[in-house]
């Protein structure tokens, strides 16, 4: 298997096929162990939202390993339930190394467009963490498209972030998101 998912003639079957849901664990433990160039290609993204969806496993290796573009991926692709999603992104916020946040920044945005309502208490937990965990959180979410009932837990801890430490851009993202959620 790792033969033909680093061929590339070969590699983006094997994605497919890794990702349908007949894949056994071994063949998903295989797709995570081999090298980032092993899954670049078209279907290797999707098949890896569908693993997340189906194996912890595999969703703790998305939430706290996997290329940035998987990670989006899975943000923006209804492959993954969005419960699922929200434990993705509960990983990312607590296992990751901070300075990948930047790489996910669109892959945030794209998470909380599809599944705000999941999202909200990993967004708050974000929220109330260190300043890089809250600049990812805040670039995920839309001033515009903010609200109480949609995120009652962060929005009851944005306006610290406003208050905050951080940096004057997430400072001022942050006071225009809380006055959102005021409405």
């Amino acid at each position: 298997m790792t033969r033909l998912l680093a061929g590339k003639g070969t590699r983006d079957a094997m994605c497919a096929g890794i990702g349908g849901d007949q894949a056994s664990k071994g063949a998903h433990a295989v797709f995570m162990r081999a090298p980032v160039a092993s899954r670049d290609a078209a279907s290797c993204p999707g098949a890896a939202a569908r693993m997340a969806n189906h194996d912890d496993v595999a969703l703790a290796w998305l939430g706290q390993t996997a290329e940035p573009g998987l990670v989006r991926t899975a943000g923006a692709s209804e492959a993954i339930s969005c419960p699922k999603l929200a434990r993705v992104w509960s990983e990312v916020f607590t296992t990751r190394d901070r300075a990948t946040y930047v790489s996910l920044e669109t892959a945030m945005k794209d998470a909380v467009g599809r599944c705000p309502k999941d999202l909200d208490g990993a967004l708050a937990v974000a929220l109330a963490g260190d300043a890089d965990s809250q600049a990812l959180a805040v670039s995920g979410m839309t001033p515009t498209d903010t609200n109480k009932a949609t995120f009652p837990r962060a929005c009851a801890v944005i306006g610290d972030v406003a208050r905050g430490t951080t940096t004057p851009p997430i400072k001022a993202r942050a006071a225009e998101i809380a006055a959102r959620c005021k409405q």
